[in-house]
């Protein structure tokens, strides 16, 4: 009896092509390295274009610096674990995508209040479908992976 006949698999083993790379979903590979492109280019200017003024806005500011680079650190280090699959950091990956839409929602109140170009709230909707776009790509292909295994 064999140690592999004993031990229980958590989940059924990946099929691997002739070149022996294992295949995964390229939905879930996509869905992360443009989750990560959209974080990292999202808190590049949370950070080097910080400015205060005195208005009401510098808490807004300060919350977007201090968070935007979080969430694109947490993506860093989770892009690995979900690479090859692991639901866990799938998901959270996901949340992180979801819960970066709201950033857009400063776009629009400043255009509202003529502060900004029609271009702000534009960008910053294309912004926030990418980021959901992102999110379903993951989830997407955490569900492919699992009705095909």
């Amino acid at each position: 009896m064999s140690a592999s006949s004993v031990l229980p698999r958590s989940s059924p083993p990946i099929s691997a092509p002739a070149n022996g790379s294992p295949q995964r979903p390229r939905t879930l590979r996509t869905g992360l390295v443009l989750s990560l492109l959209l974080l990292v280019v999202g808190a590049i200017p949370a950070v080097t274009d910080f400015g205060l003024d005195g208005s009401a806005w510098d808490v807004v500011v300060i919350i977007a610096a201090v968070i935007a680079p979080s969430m694109a650190i947490a993506t860093l280090l989770l892009v690995p674990f979900a690479w090859n699959g692991k639901p866990g950091p799938a998901w959270a990956i996901a949340l992180i995508q979801m819960a970066s839409v709201p950033f857009a929602i400063p776009a629009f109140l400043l255009f509202g209040n003529g502060e900004v170009p029609l271009a702000a709230p534009l960008s910053a909707t294309v912004g926030a479908l990418l980021n959901l776009l992102a999110a379903a790509l993951v989830l997407g292909g955490l569900r492919h992976r699992r009705t095909a295994s």
